[in-house]
């Protein structure tokens, strides 16, 4: 990740993700995507209060076909914590990353390991299962690392079509 590219997170929630990316891609524009409009005001407030002017918050459904409502191809970097766990149509919310993403762009996932989830009953996504659907997507696995025991963070990257 570098100063000036483009990136989104899906799933942004009040933005504990997306406000750590801001920082990072600094220059660059940061979209952050949620269905729910409570947590992205919260997020508006958080954003206007550091002065952060290179974020964009929008409430979209990522599980409908070209649900971010980006250009195709407009982003470097697609951020996606602690979502596909809780999202039904998965391969949706990862078609919709591929689509967004430019040809080398990266695909970041992160999400709970099963004996760590907050509930036991949260539903989870194996990395297996995450690696098997983005890999059939056309994206090769570049790193699978763990985040505080808790957490699994694979970085893949999208085939240069």
């Amino acid at each position: 990740l570098r100063s000036g590219m483009t990136g989104v997170e899906f799933g942004s929630g009040s933005g504990h993700w997306v406000l750590a990316l801001v920082r990072k891609l600094n220059k660059g524009l940061v979209y952050a995507i949620d269905i729910q409009a409570e947590p992205l005001s919260a997020l508006r407030g958080k954003a206007e209060q550091a002065m952060i002017t290179n974020l964009k918050v929008l409430q979209r459904d990522l599980e409908k076909p070209e649900g971010s409502g980006l250009t195709k191809r407009s982003v470097g970097v697609v951020l996606i914590p602690n979502l596909l766990s809780r999202v039904e149509k998965k391969e949706q919310v990862l078609k919709e990353a591929k689509r967004i993403l430019e040809p080398n762009g990266l695909l970041i996932i992160i999400d709970w390991r099963k004996k760590f989830r907050l509930v036991p009953n949260q539903p989870y996504i194996t990395e297996i299962q995450v690696k098997a659907m983005v890999s059939k997507l056309g994206f090769n696995l570049l790193e699978d690392l763990t985040a505080k025991k808790s957490h699994y963070v694979l970085i893949f990257q999208r085939e240069n079509e």
